[in-house]
């Protein structure tokens, strides 16, 4: 694929936005996540029907969501848990609008939940709640968005399985949801339904959420993560759980950062360097606990982690894939 502007690895899916603001997803198709009007697995991209002036996308777990011009919000696939925020729990193999979301300026799906960044700094969720990712105060599922609850001046938002982050005014982090391994980052392994401060973080740009660890892109070009590190997850070199951040060991360019369900990955200086366990791209089996490149190296301006495999968004618009290939997820026809 080439023109791509943006660059999505889900679960078992990935999904690109073209040069023209359509929108091209591959991989499992079971519940209608690749918004082609099917349910038939494809190994190579095709188009998702209806959806055109798309800016961003992102992947979930079995569903996909899309930023569309207007700030509106479009969605397809599963949809048992509401996250496809239309206000029902009907699946849906096409994008359907969701409820009561304008002027959105950013979008990120989650396993079962979805949140969206709104013009003026509010975030708003809807979804799965079990752990009280939704950050409404409940452990409510809601099949259209509700209000993140003392969230404002935020510039950045994330959700991956069970909790959630947000970069607030003046560069701090707020965390929601669950919390057993220290994601939250507040210095606890108490699960909250409310946001609460990442403890000792300022000046943050980019925040991002794996299964059960948190990281985010500080001033500087420097990168903070906490949680767990069972693999190496955190970067800091050891595999010791942090409830409060701890800085990624030799990054000093960051400009974009992902993290997957036991790995992490950041564009530094322009390559790619990941670590932790599964799919590092880095030629060596087993877990890393510090940032290896990618082989290659891969030069690229974003990078993003699925479950299961990673993709890299490279020079003119190519996308470049690793890791697991079960459901067609890269793309290649193989």
């Amino acid at each position: 694929m080439s023109g791509a502007t943006d660059v999505s690895a889900g679960s078992f899916h990935s999904s690109a936005v073209t040069a023209g603001g359509g929108v091209k997803c591959w991989g499992r198709n079971t519940d209608g996540e690749l918004g082609d009007g099917t349910t038939t697995r494809s190994k190579v991209p095709v188009d998702v029907a209806g959806l055109s002036g798309a800016t961003q996308v992102d992947s979930g777990g079995t569903h996909t969501c899309a930023l569309v011009a207007g700030g509106t919000v479009k969605c397809r696939g599963a949809n048992d848990s509401g996250q496809l925020g239309n206000g029902t729990n009907t699946d849906s193999n096409t994008a359907v609008e969701v409820s009561g979301v304008a002027g959105a300026t950013a979008i990120t799906a989650g396993a079962l939940h979805t949140c969206a960044l709104l013009a003026g700094g509010t975030v708003k969720c809807w979804g799965w709640n079990r752990y009280g990712q939704l950050g409404d105060g409940t452990t409510t599922d809601r099949t259209a968005p509700v209000d993140v609850v003392g969230v404002t001046g935020a510039t950045d938002v994330a959700v991956y399985f069970g909790h959630s982050c947000a970069v607030v005014a003046g560069g701090g982090v707020k965390c929601w949801g669950w919390n057993d391994t220290g994601q939250l980052g507040d210095g606890t392994t108490t699960a909250s339904p409310s946001p609460v401060d990442v403890v000792g973080l300022s000046g943050a740009t980019q925040v991002v959420v794996g299964y059960q660890h948190s990281c985010a892109v500080t001033s500087g070009g420097g990168m903070k993560c906490w949680g767990n590190t069972f693999y190496g997850q955190l970067g800091d070199g050891t595999w010791d759980d942090r409830l409060t951040p701890v800085e990624v060991t030799g990054l000093a360019g960051t400009t974009q950062i992902t993290a997957g369900f036991t790995n992490t990955c950041a564009v530094d200086a322009g390559t790619v360097r990941c670590w932790g366990s599964g799919v590092l791209g880095t030629g060596s089996p087993g877990s890393v606990s510090l940032p290896t490149p990618v082989v290659g190296p891969v030069t690229a301006s974003e990078v993003t982690a699925g479950n299961f495999h990673t993709c890299a968004l490279v020079t003119a618009g190519s996308i470049k894939f690793w890791g697991n290939d079960f459901d067609g997820q890269l793309g290649d026809g193989g």
